[in-house]
């Protein structure tokens, strides 16, 4: 319930970019879903006559398995049920609900996957991420900083090809051909740092059809991207200025522009139906707070005496109110 909202921005994304002249199909996996929640998903789908909806209770898939968790939610392992149970396709189109798409996701189901069982895009953040630590530490950097903060297993053995599952495309009759169900839940109960991600590149490995860039980008942070590797940099650069997929892993619904590309992002929010819901959960959540009652300049200057000598109070102020003037004048 707590994501639906990223949902329906997915969805929406996905609705403004497709054309007339094809039918689509969302299979929604849940474990957790009001009725009324999917009745008002389905009610605003049935505005669009071209496309449909459809939700699927994953409980039963999971019942009795030992998936590991940590920090994490069953929910991560949904996506490795969708060839089995949508066994009527050859081709299905999985993405996160940090996700949005700005192109006819059409696309995707016209590439031709030369007999792998999935594609999907590496992880040029992790990448990126990867070879600056690299440079600054060299080979020996810890294993714990490599895991932790680059998102790379430290015994993947091609770094460099390692793929983010946030945006799949299953082959999906080969998928089911070549990985066992029973196998890769079995596997899915092994302490892998990454969740279903490292279980996804250590059980696909050598099957994986890699997309081009566009087709899942991830904006670096920190300058990250000056240390990819030669190979990639053109076409980071080019996908950069029209990426067709946008992984937003910053989160805007969090920080409401945390990264420049959080535009795309609230651009198909309010033109979705549940961005009243949006705004009011952040709100709850202290994401955003109205300081409609007092001056801006008034509240700044108040928190800068509060905070005396230490000024990290005042800048929290600053940045809250900067903030808070772009939420008021074009999202409220």
């Amino acid at each position: 319930e707590a994501y639906v909202p990223y949902l329906g921005i997915v969805m929406q994304s996905v609705i403004e970019n497709a054309s007339a002249g094809n039918k689509y199909i969302f299979h929604v996996f849940y474990r957790e879903l009001r009725p009324e929640t999917m009745e008002r998903f389905k009610n605003h789908i049935r505005k669009y006559p071209n496309f449909s909806i459809e939700f699927i209770d994953a409980s039963s898939y999971i019942e009795g398995r030992k998936l590991h968790i940590s920090s994490w939610v069953p929910e991560v392992y949904f996506k490795q049920l969708a060839p089995y149970v949508l066994t009527g396709y050859d081709k299905l189109l999985y993405l996160d609900c940090d996700v949005v798409v700005n192109i006819d996701v059409a696309q995707f189901f016209e590439m031709d996957l030369g007999g792998k069982v999935l594609a999907a895009g590496r992880d040029m953040k992790g990448i990126g991420f990867l070879h600056a630590a690299r440079k600054k530490f060299g080979e020996k950097f810890p294993k714990k900083f490599k895991r932790d903060r680059l998102g790379i297993h430290p015994d993947y053995k091609n770094p460099d090809d390692y793929v983010n599952t946030g945006v799949l495309l299953f082959n999906a009759p080969a998928f089911r051909s070549e990985i066992n169900f029973d196998e890769l839940m079995d596997a899915s109960a092994r302490e892998w740092p990454g969740a279903d991600q490292d279980l996804f590149n250590t059980i696909c490995e050598g099957k994986i059809h890699f997309l081009p860039i566009k087709y899942h980008f991830q904006e670096h942070y920190w300058g990250c991207s000056t240390y990819l590797p030669e190979r990639f940099r053109a076409e980071y650069a080019e996908a950069k200025e029209n990426p067709a997929v946008l992984h937003l892993q910053g989160k805007p619904w969090k920080f409401v522009f945390n990264t420049w590309f959080s535009v795309y992002f609230w651009a198909y929010a309010v033109r979705s139906p549940f961005f009243n819901e949006l705004r009011r959960q952040m709100r709850d959540k202290g994401f955003i707070s109205d300081y409609a009652e007092n001056s801006i300049g008034e509240y700044i200057k108040n928190q800068m005496k509060a905070g005396k000598k230490d000024m990290r109070p005042a800048l929290t102020a600053i940045l809250k109110a900067v903030v808070n003037m772009i939420y008021r004048t074009f999202l409220r």
